[in-house]
């Protein structure tokens, strides 16, 4: 073995040895960029692959799209030469992420779901991994006609080696169920889950924030708090990944009157969805920060003390802001982003997702944290009114 060519593969084993994030990702860099000094494809290929799955698990799916088109125009050069099940595994992250970019178009994410289909096809595989992601994709696009289609579809397909795992498939089940407005069901599609039957890298981290909002509808608040708790914790390890649910826990404690601690959060981790790419990401946090503010002015408050990053646009040295023109500001960042997406999904989904906060607020369920949990009394000037 070469020894730039060994010096690759341990920069790659370095980086499977490190948990995800930052440091794997530039190491998998360095090994993409030794490989395409040396001009060595296959090199080249393996890593990344690696560094799709790093940039996947890292939050950071803007670059796993690059990567992944590389490989697979690479494969179509010379499929002989490399790994088709892995590159048909990493699909399904690649079409699940493409709704979260309102500038790849609907035509753009339906033709790759057919390439997607067509590559399954060709190697014999069942199709359904394809038919949950594509259910998956019409979701995060507010389609409900093409969610349910490829809901039914999915029941025609055996599970296979490409299927996602168990406790993944349950999760998404539990989402389908909340998309279509059936809260029992979903909560009960949880169970399992919630039992600790099944379990892998993501679940139950998604299925505890997903199940805040709709346990708190069926006056289950209660134990909402309690997969608050949990679920927060799991999360905050690797906040970058989980940006959306990290909005949902904002927001159910918004609507718990816990807004000591939904301040904390948002001030914590806000920053990160300014910075993501991710655009619905970004949508999902502003909109918890949307409702959190205009819950502090319906309660009265009219200055807020909160650490926001220096590129913040609103930013002052003093931490001190007015409720209204933060509110403002986060009010018209979401309605824009509400609009992009709505242009390319055709329907006014992420619309109605803006009018929600309004309903919402009609509706605040005050659940105290427990005690051990509970924040300290905020300095009095943390918000005045």
């Amino acid at each position: 073995m070469s020894e730039y060519r060994q010096h690759i593969e341990e920069l790659l084993e370095r980086a499977e040895s490190i948990p995800h994030g930052p440091s794997q990702i530039a190491i998998c860099e360095e090994a993409v960029r030794l490989a395409d000094r040396h001009q060595d494809v296959c090199a080249g290929f393996q890593a990344r692959t690696q560094y799709v799955t790093a940039t996947m698990f890292a939050g950071q799916p803007e670059k796993m799209l690059v990567a992944y088109s590389w490989l697979l125009s690479t494969y179509d050069r010379d499929p002989e030469s490399y790994d088709a099940f892995e590159l048909l595994w990493q699909y399904k992250w690649v079409v699940a992420a493409l709704p979260d970019f309102p500038q790849i178009s609907r035509q753009q994410i339906e033709e790759m779901l057919s390439d997607m289909q067509r590559r399954y096809e060709e190697v014999g595989a069942s199709l359904h991994a394809v038919c949950n992601k594509r259910r998956a994709a019409y979701l995060k696009m507010g389609d409900r006609a093409g969610a349910e289609a490829a809901h039914q579809e999915l029941a025609r397909h055996r599970r296979d080696e490409l299927s996602d795992c168990k406790a993944c498939e349950m999760d998404e089940e539990v989402e389908f169920a909340f998309f279509v407005g059936d809260l029992e069901r979903g909560v009960q599609r949880a169970k399992p889950i919630l039992r600790g039957e099944f379990s892998c890298g993501e679940v139950p981290h998604l299925t505890y924030a997903q199940l805040l909002r709709p346990l708190l509808q069926l006056g289950r608040g209660g134990e909402a708090m309690q997969y608050h708790l949990t679920g927060y914790r799991m999360i905050s390890a690797n906040p970058v990944e989980f940006i959306a649910q990290i909005a949902e826990h904002i927001e159910f404690l918004t609507l718990t009157d816990n807004l000591s601690r939904a301040g904390k959060l948002l001030e914590k981790h806000v920053s990160l969805a300014m910075d993501t790419m991710a655009l619905s990401w970004r949508f999902d946090m502003y909109r918890a920060a949307k409702l959190f503010l205009e819950r502090l002015a319906d309660k009265g408050h009219q200055t807020l003390k909160i650490r926001l990053p220096e590129f913040f646009p609103l930013y002052n040295a003093m931490n001190a802001y007015r409720i209204s023109e933060l509110s403002d500001w986060f009010t018209q960042r979401v309605r824009e982003l509400a609009q992009r997406f709505d242009e390319r999904n055709g329907n006014d989904w992420y619309s109605k997702k803006v009018a929600n906060v309004a309903r919402w607020r009609e509706r605040i369920t005050p659940i105290p944290l427990p005690t051990r949990e509970s924040d300290s009394a905020p300095p009095a000037s943390r918000w005045e009114k």
